[in-house]
C-alpha cells in the first residue's frame, strides 16, 4: 500500500445527491506528485447509483476512479469495506452529500506525513441550506454534523474523544492491525431498517485506545448538503433518540478514560433509567414544545436519555464483545509502546 489520500464515498441510492459532491471532488486544486483515488462503495444501491457516478466522471480522470460493491447492508459495512479496499495509506470518508474544500487531498496528505503518529485528522463542517434555517438549527446542528468539535487547530489532548466519519480522515494501517486480530466492531451505523448510529465513534475510539494521536485542522472542511426535512423536529427527534442507542457500547469503551459510576455494563441500566426518568419529568412539566412549534433543548435531551434506555436493551448481548475489543485494543497499544 503507497502512501497517497483515498476519498471513500461510501453511497446507498445516493444519486440525487451527487452531482455536487462528485464536482467538488474533480475540483481540486493541483496536487503535485500526491497520489489519489475516489474509492466509491455501493452499499446495494437501486437506483443507478454506480452507472450515473461513471457518467458524471470526467473522461480524463477515470483512473483515479473505482467503483466496488457491498451488498452487506448498513453503513459500517460499507466504511469497513472501504477500509480494506483502500490503495492508499490515507483515507477520507466523504459521505455523498459532503462537498470537500479544494484543497482537501494536498493537505490531508500533507499532515499525515509530517505526523507519523496520528491516526486520525478532523475538520469544520459547515451547512449548506436551500432553504431558510429553522429557528431551532443552533440547537440541533451537532446532530446533523454541523459545526466546529474542537476550539483550536493542533494535536488534540482531551480523551475519550471522536469525531463524526464525514469528513474524518484515518491512517489505514491501524485497521490492518485489527483486522488482524479477533477485534469485532460491535456497531453496524444505519441499515435500511433502523438509524441506529454510533460506528463513527466506535472507530475513533479504537484508534485513540490504540494509543494512535488525533488532529485538527481548519485548513480544511466540508459543506454538509441538509434538506429541509432534515432539520424537521420529527427528523431530529428520531436522529438523536437511535444516536443514543449507541451509548451502552459507547460507554465501554470511554470509560476507560473516565472515573466509571458502574463497573459492571450490564448494570448500567439503572443509571439509564434514572436518566430517563429525570427527562421525561423535564419533558412532560416544562411542555417541551412552544405554541410556534420550536424545538426546544429539553425535547433533545428526552429523545437521547429514551435512545440510551432502548439502547441497552438492544445492545446488552454486545457487552461481551465490546469488553473483549477494549482487552485487544489495550493490547496492541502496550504492543507498540514496546
Amino acid at each position: 500500500m503507497g502512501n497517497g489520500v483515498t476519498l471513500a464515498l461510501c453511497t446507498y441510492n445516493g444519486r440525487n445527491e451527487l452531482y455536487e459532491t462528485l464536482k467538488h471532488i474533480d475540483h481540486q486544486e493541483d496536487v503535485g506528485e500526491v497520489e489519489w483515488e475516489l474509492l466509491v462503495v455501493d452499499n446495494n444501491s437501486t437506483d443507478g447509483t454506480a452507472d450515473y457516478i461513471r457518467e458524471l466522471w470526467p473522461d480524463e480522470k477515470e483512473s483515479h476512479l473505482r467503483i466496488v460493491q457491498e451488498k452487506r447492508q448498513g453503513i459500517a459495512f460499507a466504511r469497513k469495506r472501504a477500509l480494506r479496499e483502500a490503495k492508499y495509506e490515507y483515507l477520507s470518508f466523504v459521505d455523498d452529500d459532503n462537498w470537500i474544500s479544494e484543497n482537501w487531498i494536498r493537505r490531508i496528505y500533507g499532515l499525515f506525513e509530517s505526523h507519523p503518529n496520528v491516526g486520525i485528522i478532523s475538520c469544520p463542517s459547515k451547512a449548506r441550506l436551500d432553504h431558510e434555517p429553522p429557528s431551532h438549527f443552533e440547537i440541533v446542528k451537532g446532530w446533523l454534523a454541523v459545526g466546529e468539535q474542537c476550539e483550536e487547530e493542533g494535536f488534540v489532548e482531551e480523551r475519550p474523544v471522536s469525531f463524526w466519519t464525514a469528513g474524518c480522515s484515518f491512517r489505514v494501517a491501524p485497521f490492518r492491525r485489527l483486522a488482524a486480530s479477533d477485534y469485532e466492531s460491535c456497531l453496524t451505523g444505519r441499515t435500511k431498517d433502523e438509524t441506529l448510529g454510533g460506528e463513527d465513534h466506535e472507530f475513533c475510539l479504537a484508534l485513540t485506545l490504540m494509543g494512535w494521536d488525533v488532529y485538527f485542522t481548519k485548513d480544511i472542511s466540508i459543506k454538509h448538503n441538509i434538506t429541509e426535512d432534515q432539520c424537521s423536529r420529527e427528523y431530529i427527534l428520531d436522529l438523536v433518540e437511535n444516536g443514543g442507542k449507541s451509548r451502552p457500547i459507547l460507554d465501554i469503551y470511554r470509560n476507560e478514560y473516565r472515573d466509571r459510576l458502574i463497573e459492571n455494563p450490564h448494570l448500567s441500566v439503572v443509571y439509564y433509567l434514572k436518566e430517563y426518568l429525570d427527562k421525561a419529568l423535564r419533558h412532560w412539566l416544562k411542555k417541551c414544545r412552544s405554541a410556534n412549534g420550536k424545538l426546544l433543548y429539553n425535547q433533545i435531551s428526552h429523545a437521547l436519555a429514551r435512545g440510551r434506555l432502548k439502547g441497552y436493551w438492544m445492545c446488552r448481548d454486545q457487552f461481551a464483545r465490546a469488553k473483549e475489543n477494549l482487552r485487544i485494543l489495550k493490547a496492541i497499544r502496550d504492543e507498540r509502546s514496546v
